[in-house]
């Protein structure tokens, strides 16, 4: 009971800040890769633990909107968490920032579909993602740059 009493009372406290986080648009291209592309040999990842709090789905099935808790921490710097709700419809992400406890309490026992991956920012605008203990290798882009011809 201590433990749902110390989620509400952070919950209450980020409800009494500005919540306007940062909302932005979201048009992101996302392709699956069969490998590392080589460029980035040369980047140090940036570490992301996430997992989803609640998703709302279509009456299709499609997954519409979610809210999700996650960790993110750039090489040589101190991690930073957050509360984000992701609207796939509008193409819109809104984030806030949140304690280092909150984002315990949740993941990654209390989070569906808890992840742990590495982000590899390409300086030619994409982000390739490995998602660690699979094979899975995506890559992203939000930047309107076509994808280099050579990944696969």
């Amino acid at each position: 009971m201590k433990h749902i009493a110390k989620i509400q009372r952070e919950f209450l406290r980020i409800a009494q800040d500005d919540m306007s986080g940062t909302v932005h648009k979201e048009k992101e291209k996302r392709v699956t890769l069969h490998e590392l592309p080589p460029e980035i040999k040369n980047v140090k990842p940036i570490l992301i633990k996430q997992g989803i709090l609640r998703e709302v789905k279509a009456p299709n099935g499609k997954n519409e909107t979610y809210a999700r808790v996650r960790m993110k921490q750039e090489p040589e710097k101190a991690p930073a968490y957050s509360l984000g709700v992701k609207n796939l419809l509008l193409q819109q992400e809104a984030e806030t920032e949140i304690s280092k406890e909150m984002f315990d309490s949740f993941f990654p026992e209390n989070v569906l579909r808890p992840q742990v991956k590495y982000r590899y920012s390409l300086p030619n605008g994409w982000d390739v993602d490995v998602i660690d203990g699979t094979n899975e290798i995506y890559a992203e882009c939000e930047c309107g740059e076509p994808m280099p011809r050579h990944w696969k």
